[in-house]
C-alpha cells in the first residue's frame, strides 16, 4: 500500500488589513467666549470615534470662511453683529471626517469703521464752495457730523459743504468726518486741498501756468501784496513766469482781455526761460499800452524792475518820452556804479545815491507829492528832492523806452519782474521789495 501526501504550508505576505473609519463625530463642537470687540472665542473639538489623531479648524462670518486654522478667533471690527462659528473636522489614518459645525454666537454691534475715505471736491479758489462725501463705513452708521480744517485750526461748521474766505488762500483745506451708530463714533479724515487766491488762480489759469512751484509763488505774491494793502496800488504787474511769450505778456493785476488789462506785446528778438525774459539788445521792448497821462495823476505813481543783470550799457528797463525836452519816466542801470531814474522830471533825472550794486538790483521809483522822488534800490530807501512835469502821453514800454512814439535805448537786461502803480511811501517800498524778492527765492531766481 502506497500512501502519497502533501504538506504546503504558506507563510504570510504581510498584507495589512483595510484601512480604520474615519472620525465619525458623536458630539458638536461647542464655541465659548464674549462678544465683544476684541474678544477670543474658542472652540472645542468635540467628541469623535475612530481615535481622531489630529484636527483642523475653519472659522465662518455669516457663512463666509475667515480666520485662521486654529481653535481660537479673536473679533474686529469688520465682524460687528455677525454670527460667528467654526467647522472642526477630525483626521485619523483613514483620512479627514466630515466638518462638524458648533453652535453660533452673534457678535455685538460695533462703532462704525470708514471703509473709504471722504472725498473733497470743488474749486480751489477763494470764493468757492467745497464739497465732501461721507466715504463708505462698515457697521450701520446713522449719523454723520463733519468737521473742516484748515491744516490743524477746526473752520467752519458742521455741513458737507464749506464756502472759502481769503485766510483760506496759501492753506491746506481738509474734512474730518465722523460717523456715530448707536455704539458710539469713529472718524476719518479725507483728501486735501491747497487754496489759491482768487485774483491768482485767474491769472494761473489765463496764463496757462502749469508748473506748481510758479503756482504757489503767483499764490504766495498775491496774497502778501494784498496783506501789506499794496494790491490796489498796482495798475500792472510782470511776474514774467511760464517761459514763454503767450504766459509772459499776462498781467497779474488784470489777466482778462478787458479793458485796462495792460497786456504785453513783445516786438523784435526775445528770449523766454524760467529766469524771466531776455531782450536782444537792438530790436526788443514790450508794449506795456499804459499811458502815463491817462492812468496816473500829480504826485501819485510808481514803476520797478527786476534786473537779474547789471552791465556798462545805457540802455533803459523801462520807459517814455513825451518830447525831445522831457524825459517823462524812466529807469536806467547805466553802469554798476550810476543809476539814472527820470520819474516824471526834466531831462537830467536823478543820480541816484547810493550806488546800485554790481551784479542785479531790484529798483522801485515812486511819487507820493510832486516834488520828491523816493527810489529804493534791493529795499534801501531814500527820497530826494525832485519837480514833477507833465505826463507823457505815449505808453510805457519795458526794456526800452518809448521815444515819442519810436523805442529807443534798448537793453539787454534779463528781467524778472516789473510793475507800474500808484505811489508808494518809503515804508511800502521795502514792504513790496520784501514781497517780490521772497516770489523770486520761491522760484530759485533770486539776486
Amino acid at each position: 500500500m502506497i500512501q502519497i501526501g502533501i504538506n504546503i504550508a504558506v507563510k504570510g505576505a504581510g498584507v495589512s488589513g483595510p484601512p480604520p473609519p474615519v472620525p465619525v463625530n458623536t458630539v458638536s463642537p461647542v464655541l465659548s467666549g464674549n462678544t465683544t470687540l476684541g474678544s477670543v472665542l474658542t472652540t472645542t473639538d468635540g467628541t469623535w470615534t475612530n481615535s481622531p489623531t489630529s484636527y483642523s479648524y475653519q472659522w465662518y462670518r455669516d457663512d463666509a470662511p475667515v480666520g485662521t486654522n486654529a481653535n481660537t478667533y479673536t473679533l474686529g471690527f469688520i465682524d460687528s453683529s455677525a454670527e460667528i462659528f467654526c467647522d472642526v473636522t477630525a483626521t485619523n489614518a483613514g483620512g479627514p471626517s466630515a466638518p462638524a459645525q458648533s453652535n453660533s454666537t452673534f457678535a455685538d454691534n460695533y462703532a462704525p469703521v470708514g471703509v473709504t475715505a471722504p472725498i473733497i471736491t470743488g474749486t480751489t479758489s477763494v470764493g468757492s464752495v467745497l464739497t465732501t462725501t461721507n466715504g463708505t463705513w462698515i457697521n450701520s452708521p446713522s449719523s454723520f457730523s463733519y468737521q473742516w480744517k484748515r491744516g490743524a485750526t477746526n473752520i467752519g461748521t458742521n455741513a458737507t459743504t464749506y464756502t472759502l474766505v481769503q485766510a483760506d488762500a496759501a492753506q491746506n483745506i481738509s474734512c474730518l468726518v465722523t460717523a456715530t451708530n448707536v455704539v458710539g463714533s469713529s472718524s476719518v479724515s479725507g483728501n486735501t486741498l491747497y487754496i489759491y487766491d482768487l485774483d491768482a488762480q485767474t491769472f494761473i489759469t489765463n496764463a496757462t501756468i502749469s508748473n506748481s512751484t510758479q503756482q504757489q509763488g503767483i499764490n504766495n505774491l498775491v496774497i502778501g501784496l494784498k496783506s501789506d494793502s499794496l494790491w490796489t496800488k498796482m495798475l500792472a504787474v510782470y511776474p514774467f513766469v511760464g517761459g514763454t511769450a503767450t504766459t509772459c505778456k499776462y498781467n497779474l493785476k488784470n489777466p482778462l482781455d478787458t479793458n485796462g488789462a495792460f497786456r504785453l506785446n513783445f516786438v523784435g528778438g526775445w528770449t523766454f526761460s524760467s529766469n524771466g525774459v531776455t531782450p536782444n539788445g537792438t530790436t526788443a521792448y514790450a508794449d506795456t499800452f499804459l499811458v502815463p497821462l491817462t492812468h496816473f495823476t500829480s504826485g501819485n505813481s510808481s514803476f520797478s524792475a527786476y534786473s537779474r543783470i547789471n552791465n556798462s550799457e545805457a540802455g533803459a528797463l523801462l520807459g517814455t518820452r513825451a518830447s525831445a525836452f522831457n524825459t517823462n519816466l524812466e529807469l536806467g542801470l547805466k553802469s554798476s556804479s550810476n543809476t539814472t531814474i527820470w520819474h516824471n522830471t526834466s531831462s537830467g533825472g536823478i543820480i541816484v545815491s547810493p550806488n546800485p550794486p554790481s551784479s542785479a538790483i531790484n529798483f522801485i521809483s515812486s511819487r507820493i507829492n510832486s516834488a520828491n522822488n523816493i527810489t529804493a534800490q534791493n529795499g534801501a530807501t531814500n527820497s530826494q528832492v525832485s519837480s514833477e512835469i507833465a505826463f507823457s502821453s505815449y505808453p510805457i514800454y519795458i526794456s526800452a523806452k518809448n521815444n515819442i512814439g519810436v523805442a529807443a535805448s534798448f537793453s539787454t537786461r534779463n528781467l524778472a519782474f516789473a510793475h507800474i502803480g500808484t505811489g508808494l511811501t518809503q515804508a511800502e517800498c521795502t514792504l513790496f521789495y520784501n514781497r517780490i524778492q521772497t516770489f523770486q527765492t520761491t522760484l530759485g531766481r533770486q539776486v
